[in-house]
């Protein structure tokens, strides 16, 4: 597989037996061949890493083969280095703007002109090859009505070849040289958005960032999105239930930490049923994508054979989940919790690429308060520290709501989940429903395997102190990283350890470990068994930097750490900050928040008993790692 630092990834290919590819033609034939196994692949990646039919590569069998090692496995760097002239063509190809008519530069410039160059080129790259479609909504989230990440390098490219057409502005520098940004159509998703961008660009003013007016817009919207979302909530009408014991609906099962919950709830003998809600897919049905999920985090398949477990596949976009009449009447008459725990990770896209995730929320609050009980079914949401990004103040951060949306500020996945929060909120006040909203903090390895996602920052710094021969160091540093299968027991316990005589019907809880250890007792137990040295943050830093302007194109390839540069160089920037004297010291290692766990401890025996990090747990995460590539 290759594609790391690029928006889209690719794969090679090689045919176990000599396949004759001289024409386009035999290469659409391979590829549609082979596309049945890429597309099941495709069900289980995220959206941003599925690969697409213009991105495979097919190696030459006789004339350039597979370089191998003395084993034969597969050098995955050499053979990057081998094909790169191929793989940049491929990227090259997909930069392109296309030929079709659609994809034409307008002729004049107005605005006008421009939204309809813009609406035409959008249709044409989501609707050329579809019959009986409608046009795609000026002002709905284009990731919402179906683009994908190449039809998103489709419409760049379209939009980057105009702008090289377009005149130049009266005392500004040529219109060519403006850089478009990778990110144009996740940054501004929709046709509105997109003309507005041409129309700044065109009047010279692309170049320039009004941050104060982003702020703003940003804002605006993540309050427009908490208003259209929390408007008539249904009133609960008490009813007698027809089952004992918890009945608990979790969305997300097939995830990491949704895997392990599912475990804990069928483990669980005070929850009588479980109703296991998740997306359909085209190519597995949900039974064998759950079971792959536990095979892969290490859990006991036969729990899949529970009687308590009701798997179903869902759509919590509509009112009734898309379920039929019986199966949701069945939910309401015995459903004590609700958990929600599916949400789309991708830190690439817009707030309002989100909102269908945050209108599942405002469904699963009217499914609570549609049971047939005393009172309304609890509802639990996983959010994320992601909402507190631009936490700035000098304390760790309390367990309590964050009314100023700035402090979620940053990308859509946060300020996404920071709107989530505001409807859980919004409903206990207005409808007595009970809330918990868990503040997820970095979850690690679990305990039973140490599964831990391969492209988290974590293992890509394991992986690029391997590829440079060193790890970083971050005196001082704490990290509170939390086990996954840790974090579901402790969110079960907060399903059974509810204060009635609360004040409120919400409450914040922080998931995170309750006991620190410090980063550079990690990075040593990691530096004993990678056998590289732990050096300063800056030298390590500084080799990042050399691997990234010296390695060529396809240096991420080998060294992932260089995609997240970025991120690595505001933990840089953190730990300088810490030596300056006279100011509040965040304690958490990479400049990531101090979190408050009073509450979250009060309410988890799991969390009040959990065990420091150590070697045990670094050798199960290396060990997944290695074996997940």
């Amino acid at each position: 597989m290759f594609g790391r630092a690029r928006t889209q990834v690719g794969l090679i290919v090689e045919p176990v037996e000599t396949v004759s590819i001289k024409t386009e033609e035999d290469l659409a034939n391979f590829r549609n061949l082979i596309w049945p196994d890429i597309e099941k692949a495709n069900a289980f990646a995220p959206q941003h890493s599925r690969i697409f039919k213009e991105f495979i590569l097919v190696s030459g069998t006789k004339k350039k083969p597979l370089i191998r090692t003395a084993k034969g496995t597969v050098s995955r760097n050499a053979c990057l280095q081998q094909y790169e002239q191929e793989i940049e063509a491929i990227y090259a190809a997909a930069e392109l703007p296309t030929k079709a008519v659609w994809a034409q530069p307008p002729t004049t410039w107005d605005e006008p002109a421009l939204y309809e160059f813009v609406i035409r080129v959008v249709n044409g790259v989501m609707r050329s090859d579809k019959k009986d479609v409608p046009a795609v909504d000026e002002n709905r989230d284009l990731f919402e009505q179906g683009c994908d990440s190449l039809q998103a390098t489709y419409i760049r490219a379209a939009i980057t070849n105009a702008l090289r057409d377009a005149p130049k502005p009266e005392g500004k520098s040529d219109i060519a040289a403006v850089s478009v940004p990778q990110n144009l159509v996740f940054a501004f998703p929709s046709i509105r958005r997109l003309a507005a961008y041409m129309m700044k660009s065109v009047g010279g003013l692309g170049a320039e960032n009004d941050a104060a007016a982003d702020t703003a817009a940003a804002i605006e919207a993540m309050l427009g999105m908490i208003d259209k979302h929390t408007r008539d909530f249904p009133i609960h009408r008490p009813g007698t239930r027809s089952i004992d014991g918890e009945v608990v609906l979790i969305t997300g099962t097939t995830g990491t930490l949704g895997t392990y919950l599912l475990q804990e709830l069928l483990e669980d003998f005070r929850v009588s049923r479980v109703y296991a809600i998740n997306r359909p897919s085209s190519e597995k049905g949900l039974p064998a994508r759950q079971r792959l999920a536990f095979v892969d985090r290490g859990v006991e398949r036969k729990l899949l054979i529970s009687p308590k477990l009701h798997l179903l596949e869902a759509d919590t976009n509509k009112p009734d989940l898309g379920l039929d009449a019986m199966t949701l009447g069945e939910i309401r008459n015995t459903v004590t919790a609700v958990i929600h725990n599916a949400w789309r990770l991708d830190f690439n896209l817009s707030l309002s690429s989100f909102e269908s995730h945050v209108k599942s929320t405002r469904h699963l609050v009217d499914l609570a308060l549609s049971v047939k009980a005393p009172t309304p079914a609890q509802v639990i949401f996983t959010s994320s520290i992601g909402t507190l990004q631009n936490w700035r103040e000098p304390r760790a951060v309390p367990e309590n709501a964050i009314d100023d949306p700035s402090v979620a500020l940053g990308n859509g996945y946060g300020e996404s989940k920071w709107v989530a929060e505001r409807v859980m909120v919004a409903a206990a006040q207005q409808r007595g429903v009970q809330a918990t909203i868990w503040r997820v903090g970095q979850l690690a390895g679990s305990t039973q395997n140490g599964a831990w996602n391969t492209t988290d920052w974590v293992p890509i710094i394991a992986k690029g102190g391997q590829v440079m021969g060193a790890l970083p160091s971050f005196p001082g540093g704490d990290v509170s990283w939390l086990p996954t299968d840790c974090a579901a027991k402790a969110i079960v316990d907060g399903l059974h350890n509810v204060d009635a005589d609360s004040e409120t019907s919400y409450r914040y809880l922080h998931l995170v470990h309750p006991h620190p250890t410090k980063w550079d007792y990690i990075a040593s137990h990691m530096s004993k068994i990678l056998k590289v040295p732990v050096v300063p943050f800056g030298e390590w830093y500084s080799m990042l930097e050399k691997a990234a302007t010296t390695g060529g194109p396809q240096a991420a390839e080998s060294n992932p750490a260089i995609k997240l540069m970025d991120f690595f160089g505001r933990g840089y920037k953190a730990l300088e900050e810490n030596t300056k004297q006279g100011k509040y010291k965040p304690k958490e290692a990479m400049g990531m928040p101090d979190l408050q766990t009073n509450k979250a401890v009060e309410v988890s025996e799991t969390l009040r008993g959990s065990k420091v990090l150590g070697q045990e747990d670094v050798q199960l995460w290396l060990g997944y790692w290695e074996k997940h590539g």
